[in-house]
């Protein structure tokens, strides 16, 4: 079977319960952007609006985009962690310090 052809047996079966009118291509779907790259035979989805909602939200409407805050290429590892609990108590007053002053 064809994909028209399956699509023209959905469309005759939910007819059946409601009431459906063909306007074409398709944008929007339950919230869900639709774009279509008929040449690439590309459908790419996008819930920007959504996302932009959620943001709204909890008040990260006006929030910048921030490069990332150190240098990708530096790789850690476990062994330069604190090894000692003075080293994690220094680390610990560290990282409050940092909190209580942002």
């Amino acid at each position: 079977m064809t994909s028209i052809k399956l699509v023209d047996l959905v469309k005759n079966g939910i007819k059946k319960f409601v009431k459906i009118i063909n306007l074409e291509e398709i944008h929007w779907l339950l919230g869900i952007e639709l774009k279509r790259d008929h040449e690439a035979g590309k459908l790419m989805l996008s819930q920007q609006s959504y996302i932009n909602t959620l943001l709204y939200s909890f008040g990260f409407e006006n929030i910048k985009p921030v490069s990332t805050p150190m240098n990708p290429t530096i790789y850690l590892t476990s062994d330069q962690s604190s090894k000692s609990t003075v080293e994690i108590t220094h680390m610990l007053t560290f990282y409050i310090k940092k909190q209580i002053a942002s």
